[in-house]
Formats: structure tokens, sequence, C-alpha cells
């Protein structure tokens, strides 16, 4: 995480930082402990969401309180509205732990272990085999979902994971994938075909990819001042000042 420059804000995103250690470690110590805070699949289910494959934790109370979500929004090294903003959640949230205040609770998500991928057709074959031998989901529901722009990617779920898109809007926008029942038949040309006609049917926004990406402000993340450059030598002008003097004079000995 990028540090924060404000003491409070900084010092609960360290508390998180130490929590994702706390739940990543898989001795049976750490597994005893971490059980204290495991939330049933089924309360999961019902009170955030949870799907196959996802496990929750919930330490009551232990939400950040206003004033740090507030010294958050003021010192944050991004920049973005809408969409694009990072949220205090997002910029606490680490690959396969997601940060969630809920009712006051701190709640980490274990996130299901889905990978996203360029597609072609040897990436398609290999990621269906990894998918069946390692994903834990829905197979009854499952897709295969592909955003069939520029670089063309693809993922297997049962529903759509706005996780995978990371810090981009497009790839976190549901209306701008193609899907198709997961199967392990299919025909790569047809594929291919309909994601031409899905992409010219749908083009995006122009603005919707250059303003998707997270950008980060550079001027939170530097206290020295910006290097001056140095200003043009006036050598060169007085050089060739020079040069149109003597040319003419030059040309008019030779005639």
């Amino acid at each position: 995480m990028i540090p924060l420059k404000d003491t409070k804000a900084e010092e609960y995103a360290q508390h998180i930082q130490q929590l994702v250690n706390q739940l990543k470690k898989t001795s049976k110590k750490a597994i005893a402990e971490n059980e204290a805070y495991l939330v049933p699949p089924e309360v999961a289910k019902e009170k955030y969401g949870g799907r196959v494959g996802e496990t929750f934790y919930c330490f009551p109370d232990d939400a950040p309180s206003q004033e740090i979500i507030d010294a958050y929004e003021r010192v944050k090294p991004y920049y973005g509205t809408g969409e694009d903003a990072v949220s205090f959640e997002m910029h606490l949230s680490h690959r396969q732990m997601t940060v969630m205040f809920v009712d006051g609770d701190l709640v980490i998500r274990k996130d299901r272990e889905l990978h996203i991928d360029r597609l072609t057709e040897n990436n398609l074959r290999d990621r269906i085999q990894y998918a069946k031998d390692n994903y834990n989901i829905d197979w009854n529901e499952a897709k295969i979902f592909i955003f069939p722009y520029k670089t063309t990617y693809f993922y297997i779920s049962d529903s759509f994971e706005v996780t995978l898109g990371g810090g981009r809007s497009d790839l976190r926008n549901p209306y701008n994938w193609f899907t198709i029942p997961f199967t392990e038949d299919f025909d790569y040309s047809e594929i291919r075909r309909q994601c031409r006609e899905f992409a010219k049917s749908r083009p995006l926004e122009e603005d919707d990819y250059t303003s998707a990406t997270i950008k980060v402000d550079l001027s939170k993340l530097m206290d020295e001042e910006p290097v001056k450059q140095p200003e043009p030598t006036k050598n060169k002008g007085c050089m060739l000042l020079l040069g149109l003097i003597l040319i003419p004079s030059l040309l008019l000995l030779l005639i």
C-alpha cells in the first residue's frame, strides 16, 4: 500500500496489514486463532452476499472512525471521481483479501482464487482445465466472461467479478463483458467472431479506458520541490546571429 500522510489513517492501514498477514498464516496455531473471527457460510451469504469459495472474517467494532475515513480522503494519493474513485476500503484491500466496513464492523473477505488472462485458444483451453481442477464455484452457473476490446481478456466464474478489474473502471463494468455458458467443447473461431460483433455493437466510450486506470497524485508522495529545468543558454542564439551576419559578407567577397 502507498503510505498515507496522516498518522491516524496510516496507523489504521498498518493495523489492516497485520490482520491480513495473520489471516494468511497456515500454521495450526494461526488457523485456530483465526477461527474466532470466521463467519459461518450461511451467515456470510445472508449478511455479506457471500458466494461459494469465499471466506469471511468479522472483527466486531473494528471499522475505522469517521475521523479516520475523513483523514484518508484528505491525504489519499489517488485522484478520480465516481467509479474511478479509490475508497478507503479499496486502498486497504490486498490481493485476494477484500476489506469492507459493515455497520461498524471490519470484515475481511478472502476472495476466490480466480484468474484473468489474455484470450488465445491455448490460454482458454489451459484455463478451463485449471478451473475444473482448482476453482471452487457453482458450476451450474459457470460462464466464460470475455472483455472483447483491444487486448482481449477472459476469466471463468459463476458470477461477475468486480475485483478482477482492479483499478480499471472499464474492466469493472459488467456491460463491457461478453459471456458464454461454460463449456469445454468450444469453437474458438466462432467465439472470436461473436466478440467482434459484440465490440462493434457496444463500443467503449472514448474516455472509458483512459479515465479508468487508477492514477497516483505524485505531488502528494514527494516532499521535494520540483526540479527546475535549466533555462536555454543564450550562446546558441548569439552564434546563430553571428552566422547570419558573416555569411552575406563572405558571399560579397566571392563575387
